[in-house]
């Protein structure tokens, strides 16, 4: 963990319980995006102005129940991603117990 400049225990013990948060507990190891359509829209009403989630406005339908499609929407075109269309934001989603997101993070 030095390496990567954890390398006191204050760091230690902020790090830690910030991994068990974003695996949900060292459960989940890829991002889901199995959302319905009342997710998709509550999560959108909720984002602020300029959210890559407020794109969704209107495709909720078209969205809902379809990961590969919303990982695509969500993360194409940003992180070193292709556009919605070449698949990227969905194979470069988040993965791992940080959750690393786009080509660009899980190349670094």
């Amino acid at each position: 963990m030095a390496e990567f400049g954890i390398d006191s225990l204050a760091r230690q013990a902020m790090f830690i319980p910030q991994i068990g948060h974003e695996s949900a507990r060292l459960t989940q190891l890829v991002e889901n995006l199995n959302y319905h359509t009342d997710r998709i829209r509550a999560i959108e009403n909720a984002s602020t102005a300029g959210s890559r989630w407020r794109l969704l406005v209107g495709r909720a339908d078209e969205l809902a129940s379809n990961p590969e499609r919303l990982g695509n929407v969500v993360y194409g075109g940003r992180l070193e991603n292709g556009a919605e269309g070449t698949g990227d934001g969905y194979s470069f989603r988040e993965r791992g117990l940080i959750q690393t997101t786009g080509r660009s993070n899980y190349a670094a």
